[in-house]
């Protein structure tokens, strides 16, 4: 090959793979995206800030006065800063935050995502859709405009309702068990129609006392399984007796 078509000839270039990181524990990868309620403002408040953790799907729900970096990044004083930030609102604003969140903790490590992660591509968008539907559903029933005062109960209803990709609840993935009710999903059932009466913790130690709880019984007091009798006690069929004569005959001749 001459001079000219060497130059001419380029070799293919193998793209890079880039393999997405793995974040197998709570907060290490979180996205987070804004609500916009400006057109149905509850006084000051005109935002709701949607956080969701990658790994549990759990969803922290909090109203916002102002679209402003400072005042996202004070959710994280109780929640800890996570190794990866993704935010759809734009690279500029998450960095804001990070700037925030670095006046907060000097030595603070952490990266903006990529706003198309396959990891989370669509997660927070579904959870906006249904924060939303029940919300709407939520101010309906009440017959109230003051959505502020719903955004608990909208975010207990998100973390306790079944998520299909990790097939449990958010709130069974963060804690291990399922939300308990009260001492209803404690004690058993039939002492549940006793609970209405009760109001102090002394009234219900008095009534744990005066349960009587059977002990079971010893292993050597349980009945056993008797044996099926040797084959040589068994009873026999009797074999029937030797059949006699009346008379017995003479020798002939006699």
């Amino acid at each position: 090959m001459c001079d000219v078509c060497l130059t001419k000839y380029q070799a293919k270039k193998r793209g890079v793979t880039v393999r997405p990181l793995v974040f197998s524990q709570l907060n290490d990868r979180v996205q987070i995206d804004l609500i916009d309620f400006q057109s149905r403002p509850d006084g000051d408040f005109k935002f709701i800030l949607n956080y969701q953790d990658h790994v549990t799907k759990f969803v922290v729900l909090r109203p916002l006065k102002q679209k402003t970096a400072a005042e996202v990044a004070h959710l994280f004083t109780w929640l800890g800063c996570p190794s990866v930030l993704q935010s759809d609102n734009g690279r500029e604003f998450c960095n804001s935050i990070i700037n925030s969140l670095r006046e907060l903790y000097p030595d603070l490590k952490i990266v903006h995502g990529s706003p198309r992660h396959s990891q989370s591509q669509g997660s927070v968008e579904n959870a906006n859709k249904q924060v939303q539907r029940i919300l709407e559903t939520e101010l309906l029933e009440r017959r109230t405009t003051r959505w502020v005062t719903l955004l608990p109960f909208v975010q207990l209803k998100e973390n306790t309702a079944y998520h299909e990709a990790i097939k449990m609840s958010p709130y069974e993935a963060v804690f291990g068990r399922s939300m308990k009710t009260g001492l209803g999903s404690t004690l058993p059932p039939t002492l549940v129609p006793s609970l209405g009466t009760l109001r102090t913790e002394e009234q219900l130690v008095q009534l744990l006392e005066s349960i009587q709880v059977p002990e079971p019984a010893p292993s050597s007091a349980r009945p056993s399984t008797p044996e099926p009798a040797p084959s040589s006690a068994r009873p026999s069929t009797p074999e029937p007796a030797p059949s006699t004569p009346d008379s017995i005959p003479s020798p002939a001749g006699v």
